[in-house]
């Protein structure tokens, strides 16, 4: 740690110079307002497990206290966002992923087995060496609805066998 320190304070030095601190006391000033940092961190992970043992045993039925009732509801209320939240921010992701797949998918259409070659979207011959491109489709799993690759035996979503 105090390599850290050390190093730290030597990038900074030119700047505690021109302030005319000197190194010893921007060492020892940098340590406490560390220390300082590190005890108010630890005292709110304590003023919040102290908070959530609270919001269990009221959510338990165990804590009648009415001075506490709406910041319990807005907790209540900010879960609930959160959650909702979560699951726009999975569905974002999810749909992201799939249009990447569909666009990889389509590169790999258009991409030539024999020379890697890729061509343009639509077309039956590699434009670099004229080997036939293969022609893809997908089956639907029946039982989560995902698309595979045709030829797959089962599912990649669901590990349904396909066929």
């Amino acid at each position: 740690m105090s390599d850290f320190f050390g190093s730290l304070i030597k990038g900074i030095q030119p700047i505690m110079d021109a302030a005319g601190i000197p190194k010893d006391e921007s060492f020892s000033l940098i340590t406490q307002q560390s220390e300082l940092k590190e005890l108010r961190e630890k005292i709110d992970s304590l003023y919040g497990k102290a908070g959530r043992m609270l919001y269990e045993q009221h959510q338990k039925g165990l804590l009648n206290t009415p001075e506490y009732e709406s910041v319990f509801r807005e907790i209540d209320e900010l879960n609930q966002e959160l959650q909702l939240s979560e699951s726009n921010l999975n569905n974002l992701r999810d749909a992201l992923e799939e249009k990447e797949n569909e666009k990889n998918r389509a590169i790999a259409v258009r991409t030539c087995r024999n020379c890697g070659f890729e061509n343009a979207e639509g077309r039956k011959f590699c434009q670099e060496c004229g080997t036939k491109l293969e022609q893809f489709t997908s089956v639907v799993c029946s039982a989560c609805g995902e698309q595979n690759d045709d030829g797959v035996k089962f599912c990649g979503n669901c590990g349904k066998m396909l066929y």
